[in-house]
């Protein structure tokens, strides 16, 4: 995964956005991945499809870790 130094700018988002993923993940379909857009700094969780020209895909599951009981929980940066 690139840009690992640039996501601590982005902490806060990303651990939000990949925790409201992980609570309601059943509401999204199967095909989303994680995008930023590195000028707004927005995080989005959606379909390829819907990202626009600025937004950076990355694959989500780089920011889904499992923890010591086994649940999973968004990777803090």
């Amino acid at each position: 995964m690139d840009n690992t130094d640039r996501f601590h700018e982005i902490s806060d988002e990303l651990y939000n956005a990949v925790k409201e993923y992980l609570a309601h993940h059943t509401q999204y379909a199967t095909d989303v991945e994680l995008a930023v857009n590195w000028n707004t700094r927005e995080v989005k969780i959606a379909r390829p499809s819907e990202f626009g020209a600025d937004d950076t895909p990355y694959v989500l599951s780089d920011f889904i870790l499992i923890n010591e009981q086994g649940l999973y929980e968004p990777k803090v940066f």
